[in-house]
């Protein structure tokens, strides 16, 4: 019986036996094979859903980081939304701004929250016109949940991009609801005030009214993220 060391013991010195030209001519095919796979995982065609879902969270989750970094390091001011153009996707549109300023901005020239933005782009790169039409209509349940949705998220990254103290042990890169305390607050100081509800719990099942009374509330700064000083982090 010929055991995996004995074997890795055999081609490893068949290896060093070998030529330049000889390991080139063995492992040229396997080469080749190696490079389209690397090369169609950064630029091949998602055909699955799922598949494109973690491949956009993923993206997203380092380009969050890198965005951040740049705008501290050269003072820039970043603005990008991203947003699906097939309604089978699974991912939620993306916004990122690097201050309050470019939020002003966009909100000022678009007459709209950058939630509400996000989601007629989505609506419009989905559905066109007509699509995005639908959407600036009266809020129906879904799409209100899914406002607050994105709201939720685009405060507490904001709190964490243009707050000095905020975040000191790290960046926030999930929201924890059941366990907001032990998740987020204990480990990154951050607390969520004055939310209208009795519980703080996942967004997608809420009911209509709860979603749009905590939409406004956000919306109007009732509802907020903050920081917490050390002192009051420490006797937290």
């Amino acid at each position: 019986r010929v055991t995996s060391a004995a074997a890795k013991e055999r081609l490893k010195a068949k290896w060093a036996a070998m030529s330049q030209e000889e390991r080139e001519a063995y492992t040229a095919e396997r080469v080749v094979e190696l490079e389209e796979r690397r090369e169609n995982r950064h630029h091949g065609v998602r055909n699955l859903a799922l598949a494109k879902f973690i491949d956009v969270r993923e993206m997203f989750s380092s380009l969050h980081t890198q965005l951040y970094n740049v705008r501290n390091r050269t003072g820039v001011e970043i603005f990008l939304a991203a947003v699906r153009a097939e309604h089978t996707a699974y991912n939620k549109p993306v916004i990122y701004y690097s201050s309050n300023r470019v939020r002003q901005f966009i909100e000022m020239v678009t007459n709209a929250s950058l939630a509400e933005t996000g989601v007629r782009m989505e609506a419009y790169c989905i559905g066109g016109a007509e699509g995005m039409s639908q959407c600036s209509g009266p809020y129906q349940a879904e799409y209100v949940i899914y406002l607050l949705m994105v709201s939720v998220s685009q405060k507490l990254t904001t709190l964490v991009v243009t707050t000095e103290d905020a975040c000191k042990c790290g960046v926030i890169k999930r929201m924890f609801y059941d366990t907001f305390d032990q998740q987020i607050t204990i480990k990154h100081g951050v607390v969520l005030e004055n939310w209208p509800n009795a519980k703080f719990h996942s967004l997608s099942n809420m009911m209509f009214l709860e979603a749009e009374i905590c939409l406004a509330s956000f919306e109007n700064n009732t509802t907020r993220f903050r920081s917490l000083p050390d002192r009051e982090w420490a006797t937290w």
